[in-house]
C-alpha cells in the first residue's frame, strides 16, 4: 500500500494549479490546452506557426506578435502573412474571423474616406499605393495572431473592445457608415472640376465676345496637382477653330491661358485630297474610359498626334493629350487624354 502524506498532496496540487509561482511543472501552452479540440485539424504549416506563437505570452500579443526573444527564422514565420496581405478581409472571412474581419474592413473604408477628403480639400493627387498598401500591411501583420487566438482561446474580438461590436447589427452599421459617406462624397457633392470648368468657360466666353467669337464646346480635364487642360471649339467669321486651354487652380484662385488655335478649314476652301478612312462618330462612341492607348488606336485605326505631355512616363500621373483632325478640310476633330496608361477623357466635333 502506498501512503501519501498531506504535505505530498499539497505539493502536487500546488504544482498543477500554480499555487507555487516558482513551479511550472503543469503549465500548458494555448495550443496544448486546445489540442484535443478545434486545433487537431490544423495543417503542419499552421502548427509550426502556433508552436512559435506559444512562446509569446498573451499579454505581449494583443494585436501583433512581440518578436523579442525569437530567432530570425521564427520571426519570419509569424510576423507577416502574405495571403492576408493579398486578400485582406476576404482572408479573414475564410478563416471565420468575421467580427475582426468586418472591423478591419470598416477601418480600411474610413482610411480611404479620409484620403478622399484630403485630396478633395487640398486639390492634391495621391499615389494609388497610398490607398491600398497600409491597409494590406495591417491585415498581414495581424492575421497570424488573430487566427492563433481564435483557434486557441476562441477569441473573436480584441481585448478592450466593447462587446457591442459582436452584435451583427452594430458591426453592419459600422461598415455601412463609411460606405454611405463615400457615396455622399462622390454623388452628392459637386465635383470641383465641374465647377471650375463652368467658371473658366464663362470667363473665356466673355473674353471672346469682344472679338465676335462664339464658343461651341469646352471640356476640361485634370492632368496633375492643381493643373488642368481643356479643349475649346469656337465658331468664328472665317471658320471653326480649336484651342488648347491650360488652367491652374489652388481651389481659391485660378488662371488660364490659351494657345493661338488651329483653324478647321471648310471643305470648299481646300483642294480635294485622297483621304484615308476617316474616324467616325461610331468609333468615337466605342471608346470607353479606362482603355489603353493601344486599344484606342486599334478602334480608331490611326495614331493621333501627341499635342502635350506631362509627368513621368510610366507613373500613374503621366498625362498625354492626343488630337486627330479628319476630313478633307480638317473640320472633324477628335481629342482624348491618356493618364496612367488609361483613357481619361474624350471629346469630338464634327464627326459623322
Amino acid at each position: 500500500m502506498c501512503i501519501l502524506s498531506f504535505s505530498g498532496i499539497k505539493g502536487a496540487v500546488a504544482a498543477c494549479f500554480d499555487l507555487n509561482p516558482n513551479n511550472k511543472g503543469c503549465e500548458m501552452t494555448n495550443s496544448e490546452k486546445n489540442s484535443s479540440g478545434q486545433n487537431e485539424n490544423l495543417s503542419a504549416f499552421w502548427k509550426e506557426k502556433f508552436k512559435t506563437l506559444d512562446k509569446i505570452p498573451n499579454q505581449r500579443m494583443r494585436f501583433t506578435p512581440d518578436l523579442e526573444g525569437l530567432t530570425f527564422k521564427e520571426r519570419l514565420k509569424v510576423a507577416f502573412n502574405i495571403w492576408a496581405f493579398i486578400f485582406g478581409p476576404i482572408y479573414y472571412f475564410l478563416k471565420k474571423l468575421w467580427v475582426k474581419g468586418l472591423l478591419l474592413f470598416s477601418f480600411q473604408l474610413f482610411y480611404i474616406l479620409f484620403l478622399d477628403l484630403f485630396t478633395m480639400i487640398s486639390g492634391q493627387s495621391l499615389s494609388i499605393h497610398i490607398y491600398w498598401a497600409p491597409p494590406a500591411a495591417m491585415y498581414a501583420i495581424m492575421a497570424n495572431v488573430d487566427y492563433y487566438k481564435y483557434k486557441t482561446l476562441n477569441e473573436t474580438l480584441w481585448p478592450g473592445f466593447p462587446n457591442v461590436f459582436k452584435n451583427q447589427l452594430v458591426i453592419t452599421i459600422f461598415v455601412v457608415i463609411p460606405l454611405a459617406m463615400q457615396w455622399a462624397l462622390y454623388d452628392l457633392t459637386p465635383e470641383f472640376k465641374n465647377d471650375l470648368e463652368a467658371i473658366v468657360l464663362q470667363d473665356i466666353t466673355e473674353s471672346l465676345q469682344e472679338d465676335n467669337i462664339r464658343v461651341n464646346d469646352f471640356q476640361l480635364v485634370r492632368i496633375g496637382k492643381n493643373k488642368y487642360q481643356g479643349i475649346l471649339y469656337t465658331n468664328e467669321d472665317d471658320g471653326t477653330y480649336t484651342y488648347y486651354v491650360d488652367v491652374v487652380s489652388d481651389g481659391d484662385y485660378y488662371s488660364w491661358s490659351m494657345d493661338e488655335g488651329v483653324r478647321n478649314s471648310s471643305s470648299s476652301e481646300s483642294e480635294p485630297v485622297e483621304s484615308e478612312p476617316r474616324i467616325t462618330l461610331e468609333q468615337f462612341e466605342a471608346l470607353q474610359i479606362g482603355m489603353t492607348l493601344e486599344e484606342v488606336n486599334e478602334i480608331l485605326g490611326v495614331d493621333c498626334e501627341l499635342k502635350s505631355e506631362m509627368g513621368e512616363i510610366g507613373s500613374p500621373t503621366h498625362t498625354a493629350a492626343y488630337v486627330c483632325m479628319e476630313g478633307e478640310g480638317l473640320e472633324e476633330v477628335l481629342f482624348f487624354m491618356i493618364q496612367g496608361g488609361e483613357l481619361l477623357a474624350k471629346s469630338q466635333a464634327g464627326l459623322r
